[in-house]
Formats: C-alpha cells, structure tokens, sequence
C-alpha cells in the first residue's frame, strides 16, 4: 500500500523572552508579532527607535520580527532579520536565553521552507541549550521541533525517541495543547510505518486533548478544532488504508464539518477529492465523480486553481468512466503545473496516466514514451530521496562535528611535543603504505588489461557465435528477391529487419504499422508464435490492401507481413506467400541432411529432427551408436538456469532490466499490459513450470550469447554461461542426431 505522507501538525514555536521589558512599545511588537496583526512591522519598527535602547532589546524585536515573517512565508526578509540580530549583539548567542530564540527560529525558517536537512543542526543545538536552561517548556518545544524535523526526513526511529519526550514533559506539566500536538505527530509515525493500532490510539488521544484544550481557551477554538479535523482527516485515510471505507466515511464527514464551518475552501476540496480516490480504489467511479464535481465546483471558486492531488484524482475518474479526450486534457494541464511547481511525484502521476490513455486510444508510441519519462522520475526522485538527501544530511552532521573540532583546538594554548612526533612517524608510515598501495595498484592494473585481453576475444568469439545461430541475410535476400509486391520482415520486438520499401528499414512495426502490430501481439499465442497465417483486411489494418502476417518459425520465428492487392495482381502476391511457407518448410533436402547431419552447426539442428525421423523410417544410413541424453526435466531445469543466469548478469553488469535486454537483443516480444512494458515469453522461461512443452531453446541460446558478447562480465561469470551454453548444445546434438 502507499504510505500516507503527513503534514507536520502545529510544529511550535514560542519565544521565552522575559516579559519584563522596560519599554511599553517594545511588549506592543512582541504582542503584535505573536497575534499576526498587518501593522506588526511598522510597531516593531518604531519601536527599534526607541531612545537609547539596547543592544538586547533590538535584537530581541528582530528575532521576533523573523518569526513574524516566518508565519507569512516572507522567507528572505525573516533571514535579514536574523542575520541584523547576530550582527548588532553577537555576545548575545552566549546568553542561554538569546541564543535558544535564535537557533529555534533559525531552524523554524529552514523548516518552513521544507529544507529539513538544513533545519536539523539549528534544532539540534536548540536541544542542547534547552538541556542547559533545565526549562521544561523550552525542552517540550525543542524536542518536538527536532522529533518533527526527523519526521521529514523519513528518521521514524529518531522522530519516535524526541516525540515521546516531548510528551512525556507535556503530560507531567498538564500543556494540553502542546500534548495534543506531540501525540498527533506520534500517531502519524505509527501510521507511516503500518502499526495501524498504535497510530489509532495515540489519534484518539490527540483528539481528546485538543477538545480539553478548546474548553479551556475558547478564544482558540477555532485553530484547536481545525487541528482536529486535521486529525480526523488522518483517521480517515488509517481506515482507508485497511479497506473500513464505511468507518472512514465518518470522520471524512466530520473533517468536512469544521471545514465548512469555518470556511475553509481549500481544504474542503482535499477532503472531497480524497473521498472521492477512495471510491475509485472500490470501482465505484460514478459515486467518486459525484464528489469529485463537489470539490471541482469549490476549487473554480478559489483563486489559487493549483491543487494537484485533486487534479490526478479527477483523471483517474474519467479514465474509469472512458473520458479519454477529458482525461488527456485535464493530465497535460495537471503536468504542466506539476512541473513549473517542481512536484516530481505528481509529474510521475499525470504521465502514467497518460501512458494509460494513450495505450487505450492505440497510440502505442507515445504511450511508452509516457511510460519512459514516468520511470526516469521515478529514478530521480528515489535517489534524490534516499542518495542525496542522505549524503547531505551526513555532510551537514560532519561539519557541525569538525565546527567543534575547530573549537576545541582554538581553546588549546600548545601543542604537546609528542603529539608532533606521533604525526611525523604517522607520515612516514603514511608513505609507505602509499608506495605499497601503488604497488598493488599497478599489479591490478596489468591484471585487468590481462582480463580485459580475455573478455575482449570473448566477446568476439560470441558474437561470430550469435551471427551463426541467426538466420542468414544472403538466404533471405535470396528469397525475397524478385517479389514485386510490397512486403515487411521483422522480428519478435517490432523491427523491420528487411523490407520492399529501404526507408523503414530498422523502424518499429508499432510506429510504421500500429495496428498490424496490434492485430498481431494480440494474435501470438503463449509460447509467442502464430498457430496459422494471420489475414487483416482493409479495414482491421487500416490500409487498401489485405495483410497477411506469415511467421518463419525456423528462420528466428521472423514474420513477414505481405500486402496482397486486389484485382490481376493478386494471383502473383498469393504465389509469392506459398513460395515464402515453402521455403520456411522444406529448408534443405532429407539426403543432403541426413548425409551430413554431424556436420551441421548448431543453429540448423531444431530442422533436423523431423527429416531425421522420415530417414529412419527409410531406412538411410542410420547411426549405430546412441549418445547419453538427458531427461526433459534436467533439460527444462537447464534452459531455465541459463536464462536465470542471463538475466541476473544482464542487471548487474548494464544496471539494465529485462525490458532492454529484450529491446536490444531483438529475440523477444515486448508488449504492453496493462500501462506496463512486458516481456510476456522471455519471463516463462525463468520458471520450470511455466515453460513450454516444446521450448525455443536456440533463443535462450542467442540470449546467453547476446549477454556475453554486450555485458561487462567478470572471468567466473563468463565461464559459468559458456560451461551452460556447452551442455545445452551438446545435449541437442545428442538428442537430435541420435536414435
């Protein structure tokens, strides 16, 4: 299931400046700071005027005015305040006081803006002078601050640990507020990581404490019961995520009350259009539309029309209801905003719907185009996420770490005689090990070229193999040669190998023919061949002309598609596909075979067992020994370890999937299922029971060739697929040349 993502509740912010301030107007820009009031910054600023004010007192209003700033999201006029206020008392910092407001609205500033990694060394700091001041509040407000911080950046463990001692504090110093607030961001850990009792119970709690605290503040109320029905809002979507959709519908409702009461527009569209994907996810598509033209006709009110989450939940509703054109609309629209926000995961939605709609109105090409770009963000977005962010919180952890170095070793007044010696035998010690480091290196170098020497002829060695077992050019030029008509040959993925017209040659069926392309993956059966000659009229291929689709199955299982007009003509188009069917069925005579079969190579022997069988029943120069052959079992259990092996190398040597190792190779059909790329066949060969009676065994071969010949293998992998490749073709040998 997909985790539900939280929004951080009520991260607090208090200042603990001591109330008794000696000037009136300076308690009048901390009250208006702290009520939000629109000429706060003009008090604040006649009060900076003050005469013969202090140092203190100025740095303290722009501290307060950087919080002030904060709350409105005005992000770099709030970093000037801060910055004015180090710089007018920098002897300020070490007062416990001072110092703890700075660090907290320091990293208040940095969390609003979401850059959490930056946030965390402020609040962490704020912890430890929190610790110092053996204030209870103070530390109540830091431990939640750093907890939520951990919480963004997906640290559940150390989120938990802070969380609990924020609560713990709360509870014993009865702030119910502060209590509900702890709890709730409590909850939403248990709820992210599925423990979906715990997160329950600790979401009721929250709701308790937050109805307490309205009692006892009802000039609060109204922010207290928005914040529970933010509450509700993630007990709704608990209840979702364990498919009680009647109980969810509840505190849907309920969230959806104090909304409404409040007026709050924009939230009111997020509760609708939740409900709304929770009926999608039940097949439910005409109640979810229902809800969804409820929050569409709000959303059209509000000024800012740039809820995203709405808008994929809307393209899902019409593509449930096939309003392809609509939902193509409304996705490109979606994508558009997505991208000038720079919101990669609704990016990733709209084009994965849009792969789904482009695939059901048969545009097969720029469906995997969609599909493509999709899964590129998909990368990107997981390695910003689990890569970056990571490295740049350990980065940030390091230098706070040498800060304190730098620190200590500033304090010291001499460095102890010792210490440098130490460091001088270290050198030395430090230079030899460079000189044996090179050495090693040196040896690994010429070890490598001698591998790579190795690998090279390998891999040349492999590709004449691959060139070998497919089917020659010459023979089917020769076959071909002297057909008027129009034809195409292509592969098992959609390439035009050969062709009447030079212009497409190495394009894609799918682009060049969709819907023959279409027509034909529909019509392959499950071992990816055609049970009979495939004829489209104009009609189903969309041309002037009958198509009929031939595959060649002892010729790489190519196809031929021929265009068979109407009229004198035809006669000689109909002549030209028997020749083709004959061709591909009579490939050598039974006396040239049988006389030579021991000779034959390894691509030509899936022909010989049939003329074989006809010779023995001829009596013609039978053999008079018989070689060992394995059972079919070991034989199936052999081909499904050498594709098993050729996948596994293909991945970690290109770092590519299955889907490209199909694409580039040309053996294996690639489809779309579903929205996803498939590689339907290739697949059955990895599992004993899902392979076919009469397996393409040459194509697992060509497969383990194409893998040595383009991988970037070590000595022991190369050496395990040619040991496979050598049992299976002397295996075939023996089965088909013996009695």
């Amino acid at each position: 299931m997909n985790k539900y993502k939280p929004t951080i509740n009520g991260l607090i912010l208090i200042l603990v400046f001591c109330p008794c301030l000696v000037f009136a107007d300076i308690q009048s820009c901390l009250q208006a700071n702290s009520q939000l009031a629109d000429d706060a910054i003009e008090i604040c600023a006649e009060a900076l005027q003050t005469p013969g004010i202090s140092a203190d007192d100025q740095s303290k209003i722009y501290i307060t005015q950087a919080a002030y700033l904060i709350k409105k999201n005005q992000f770099n006029q709030a970093e000037n305040a801060l910055e004015l206020a180090f710089n007018i008392n920098p002897k300020m910092l070490e007062n416990g006081e001072y110092r703890y407001n700075w660090l907290q609205t320091k990293g208040k500033l940095f969390f609003t803006k979401e850059e959490f990694v930056n946030a965390l060394p402020f609040f962490e700091q704020a912890v430890n002078v929190a610790e110092i001041m053996q204030s209870n509040n103070t530390m109540a407000i830091s431990y939640n601050n750093l907890g939520a911080t951990y919480l963004e950046i997906d640290n559940y463990t150390q989120a938990l640990i802070w969380l609990q001692k924020c609560l713990a504090i709360n509870n014993a110093e009865n702030n119910v507020q502060n209590a509900a607030v702890a709890s709730a961001n409590i909850a939403e850990i248990y709820f992210i990581t599925e423990e979906y009792d715990q997160a329950l119970t600790h979401f009721n709690a929250s709701i308790e404490l937050y109805q307490q605290a309205a009692i006892e503040n009802p000039e609060k109320r109204q922010g207290l019961e928005v914040a529970q029905a933010k509450i509700f809002l993630s007990i709704a979507n608990l209840q979702v995520a364990i498919n009680n959709f009647d109980q969810a519908l509840v505190y849907f409702q309920q969230a959806m009350d104090i909304y409404q009461q409040f007026n709050l527009k924009g939230e009111q569209v997020k509760v609708l259009s939740t409900i709304g994907k929770m009926y999608l996810q039940q097949s439910k598509s005409d109640t979810a539309m229902s809800f969804l033209l409820q929050a569409q006709a709000i959303e059209d009110s509000l000024e800012s029309q740039d809820n995203l989450d709405f808008r994929q939940v809307m393209v899902d509703a019409l593509v449930s209801n096939n309003q392809w054109q609509k939902a193509e609309n409304l996705a490109l629209t979606g994508l558009s905003k997505a991208i000038s926000k720079n919101n990669q995961l609704s990016e990733i939605g709209f084009l994965s719907s849009l792969a789904v709609i482009n695939q059901k109105s048969g545009n097969l090409t720029q469906s995997i185009t969609y599909l493509k770009q999709a899964q590129t963000l998909k990368e990107e977005l997981l390695e910003n996420k689990y890569d970056n962010t990571r490295a740049k919180l350990l980065a940030e952890l390091e230098s706070g770490n040498k800060q304190k170095q730098l620190t200590e070793l500033q304090e010291q007044k001499t460095i102890n005689q010792l210490e440098i010696k130490q460091q001088r035998l270290m050198f030395s010690l430090f230079a030899l090990a460079l000189l044996m480091l090179v050495g090693v290196l040196l040896f690994k170098l010429l070890h490598r070229r001698k591998v790579e020497q190795i690998i090279s002829r390998d891999q040349s060695v492999h590709n004449n193999e691959l060139m070998e077992l497919s089917v020659n050019k010459a023979t089917l030029k020769q076959l071909f040669k002297g057909m008027d008509g129009h034809w195409v040959c292509f592969d098992l993925t959609g390439s035009i190998q050969y062709s009447s017209e030079q212009s497409i040659l190495s394009a894609k069926m799918s682009e060049q023919y969709p819907e023959i392309w279409q027509q034909i993956t529909a019509a392959l059966d499950k071992e990816d061949l055609l049970s009979q000659d495939l004829y489209l009229d104009p009609i189903a291929s969309k041309t002037i002309e009958t198509v009929m689709i031939h595959q060649m199955s002892y010729l790489d299982n190519l196809m031929v598609a021929l265009f068979l007009p109407t009229g004198a003509s035809n006669a000689a188009a109909l002549t030209d596909a028997e020749n083709i069917r004959k061709y591909t069925e009579f490939k050598l005579q039974l006396v040239q075979l049988n006389a030579f079969a021991q000779q034959l190579p390894i691509s030509q022997i899936a022909t010989i067992n049939p003329i074989l069988m006809a010779a023995k029943a001829l009596k013609i120069n039978a053999n008079s020994t018989t070689p060992d052959v394995a059972t079919e079992l070991e034989f199936k259990e052999a081909l499904v370890e050498l594709m098993v092996m050729c996948l596994d190398y293909w991945h970690t040597s290109t770092k590519q999937s299955a889907i490209e190792l199909a694409e580039q190779s040309g053996l294996w059909l690639v489809s779309i299922e579903n929205g996803q790329l498939r590689t339907r066949t290739m697949n059955r060969y990895a599992h004993v029971d899902k392979i076919p009676d009469n397996p393409r065994w040459i194509q697992v071969v060509k497969t383990a060739h194409f893998v040595l010949s383009h991988g970037d293998l070590n000595l022991n992998q190369r050496q395990l697929l040619n040991d496979k490749i050598d049992w299976l073709k002397n295996h075939m040998r023996n089965r088909f040349l013996g009695h």
